[in-house]
């Protein structure tokens, strides 16, 4: 049988009227005036957790200068000349970077699994997160088509490599069939 506590107040005492945050605290300390350890402070609690750091709005923001910043800092490439009359001379080629969520993310300061798991926290995430993958799968594809990215890794990364699978099946006769399992089983039985 548990014992109960007589300055604790059952939840179905407190659900019945308005919590009073005054009294629910006095009567949540003991004797010497510290909390009991079975205190239903809780109730008073008005959020639980710690607040998110984006909003949807913010989240959408984020991505937009992500974007941006993504394309206004191309990467540079040392190109040696090959023909022309500039032949041997090394220029300094600008080459576009793809959009990945792990930069977005590096960009946005926050782990990966912290940016997937916003896509649960209802619709508004949702369409954000939806509407960010889109971005970075179209950019993605579109550069691999025009030979601005390496199309292999691209298609790897996009989940598009063709996959063959080869199926080998052998129709046997039964006499066939037999003859193996025979071979086998004499196979087996002088120990090899």
């Amino acid at each position: 049988m548990k014992k109960k506590s007589k300055n604790l107040p059952i939840s179905s005492e407190l659900s019945k009227e308005p919590v009073n945050k005054d009294k629910l605290i006095e009567e949540g300390k003991d004797k010497d005036g510290k909390f009991s350890p079975f205190n239903q402070l809780y109730k008073l609690a008005t959020n639980t957790g710690r607040p998110l750091q984006f909003t949807p709005q913010t989240l959408a923001e984020g991505a937009y200068n992500y974007f941006n910043e993504t394309i206004k800092n191309p990467l540079i490439q040392n190109v040696t000349l090959t023909v022309g009359y500039k032949q041997g001379q090394t220029i300094k080629q600008e080459l576009q970077r793809p959009f990945t969520i792990e930069g977005l993310c590096n960009y946005l300061g926050i782990a990966k699994s912290n940016f997937l798991a916003y896509e649960t926290r209802g619709a508004d995430f949702q369409n954000v997160i939806i509407q960010i993958r889109q971005i970075i799968y179209q950019q993605k594809f579109e550069g691999a088509a025009v030979g601005l990215f390496n199309p292999n890794i691209i298609a790897r990364d996009l989940g598009l490599i063709e996959k063959r699978e080869l199926e080998i099946r052998q129709e046997l006769t039964a006499e066939e069939r037999d003859a193996k399992i025979n071979a086998i089983l004499s196979q087996v039985k002088e120990g090899k």
